[in-house]
């Protein structure tokens, strides 16, 4: 059981998934613990001890806020690690994207668990992207 993203993109774990995109908004600086969509998960699991009047004004983040990362990158990183699909106009962006802001900030070494060398991996999916681009289909989650 795992992940699946069409045009070889992707295929391990969704844990791995999670810790491949939370390197990515790393070396972009984005602080994905803090995201909507990223803060209520990492409360749950009690990661953060802030104080009430700092969550209430600040947190979570706003994606509209961010001046880091490109637009096709952040809708990347807020897109469901699990089911639906990315337009082959996005995916071809995307591809474009990854090259410029991603790939060369992603460190030549191995990553935990069985992701395996952080830039190998970028640049499947970046490979991924491309043929769904060139074959104009969309990529699929599932």
């Amino acid at each position: 059981m795992g992940l699946d993203i069409s045009h070889d993109a992707w295929h391990g774990g969704y844990i791995s998934f999670m810790i491949w995109r939370q390197k990515i908004a790393e070396v972009l600086g984005i602080p994905l613990p803090f995201m909507e969509g990223y803060y209520e998960f990492s409360q749950t699991w009690g990661l953060f001890d802030i104080d009430k009047e700092t969550e209430e004004r600040f947190l979570p983040i706003k994606w509209e806020s961010l001046k880091a990362g490109s637009g096709v990158i952040n809708d990347f990183l807020r897109h469901s690690d699990s089911e639906g699909e990315i337009s082959w106009e996005d995916a071809g962006l995307l591809a474009n994207a990854f090259k410029r802001e991603v790939l060369p900030k992603m460190p030549d070494k191995e990553a935990p668990g069985h992701i395996g060398n952080w830039k190998e991996k970028t640049q499947k999916f970046i490979d991924g992207c491309e043929r769904a681009w060139k074959k104009k289909e969309n990529l699929i989650f599932g």
